[in-house]
């Protein structure tokens, strides 16, 4: 009820005949933690946000167009609670669209198919303590920033038998790494023409995915992009892995490969979970690998409301610079959180 009452008084302020006719959802999360890094000398500890999501705030609607289709949206925004003025520090994702038998179809600013590979498969939430978006970063197939793509199109199919799949092509301006030139992004399709894929076969216990991304920036750095990762609920314990490798092409230098490798596991302990991953990033360049180990455990307070602690420990080569808060290069990092997550 609360919900209905906050949605309908924002859809007011907006347009009180276009809300009568949809069903809008007012929804967030506000994750806070304190935290303490070490890498070599550097130290640091304080209260952030986004140890298991991101904090934010959204909204999201529906209308029912008959015939079975419907027209939806989402707008969502990124919020810093930990700061002064933190508000609305960026938008996550804005798009409408609509769906059917056919499946979905949506324009805007969208997650690529490697965020919902990235995040299935990483077993410590595929937040700042996991492997997994410790060590692809830089990559576009990634639970992080660089997987929303901007002035895009998307296709989501229906679910047959388990197999499904999503395509995306981003037109232009940020998309991959979020370059811009001259705030308005390149105009020219083909200068800007990246696309990905994404297959998913979620059955009962197994989910398997397949991604493929190809991303070309605004500074003409190419960057092809694959992986293919599995999960399996035993009960007991659900296991999960990936492999990916990433192919960058920039101008003036030879091309080199990135790969990323996980495996974790998610083991249920009454009330709560324990977490536990481990990755090795290997990079085609001098002194540029890394190993990354996490471990956590959370704790359903609700169906809202968790608790979780938990450490990261990320070893660098001489030029790798990765790590849960400082990512100093060469310096091995170890990070600590505790904090609490809730959804409304």
């Amino acid at each position: 009820m609360q919900k209905k009452l906050i949605a309908l008084a924002v859809a007011g302020l907006v347009s009180a005949p276009a809300f009568a006719q949809s069903n809008v959802t007012v929804y967030g999360i506000v994750d806070m933690f304190v935290g303490h890094s070490k890498a070599g000398d550097t130290k640091a500890t304080d209260v952030l946000s986004g140890g298991l999501a991101g904090s934010r705030l959204g909204f999201k609607g529906t209308e029912d167009l008959g015939n079975g289709m419907k027209a939806l949206f989402t707008l969502e925004y990124g919020i810093s609670p930990d700061i002064s003025g933190g508000g609305l520090t960026f938008t996550r994702q804005s798009f409408v669209g609509l769906s059917g038998n056919f499946g979905t179809v949506t324009l805007g600013r969208q997650y690529a198919p490697g965020y919902y590979a990235t995040a299935a498969l990483g077993a410590v939430a595929a937040g700042p303590l996991d492997p997994i978006a410790v060590l692809t970063s830089g990559l576009g197939i990634a639970p992080g920033s660089n997987a929303r793509w901007e002035n895009a199109i998307n296709y989501a199919s229906p679910s047959f038998g388990g197999f499904s799949a999503q395509a995306i092509y981003s037109f232009s301006g940020k998309s991959g790494d979020g370059t811009v030139v001259d705030g308005l992004g390149d105009r020219n399709r083909m200068d800007s023409n990246d696309v990905g894929l994404g297959l998913t076969y979620a059955n009962g216990p197994l989910d398997v995915r397949y991604v493929y991304q190809a991303a070309e920036n605004l500074t003409d750095v190419e960057q092809d992009e694959h992986l293919i990762g599995a999960g399996y609920n035993f009960g007991v314990m659900k296991l999960v892995a990936s492999y990916q490798i990433a192919n960058i092409d920039a101008p003036g230098a030879s091309d080199f490969d990135i790969k990323v490798a996980t495996i974790g596991g998610i083991i249920p302990v009454g009330a709560g979970n324990i977490h536990v991953s481990v990755g090795k990033r290997s990079d085609d360049r001098s002194e540029r690998d890394a190993t990354s180990v996490g471990l956590a455990y959370t704790h359903g307070l609700s169906k809202r409301t968790t608790v979780y602690a938990g450490m990261n420990r990320t070893s660098n080569d001489d030029n790798a610079a990765f790590g849960s808060v400082l990512g100093i290069a060469g310096e091995n990092e170890t990070a600590f959180a505790v904090g609490i997550n809730h959804k409304f």
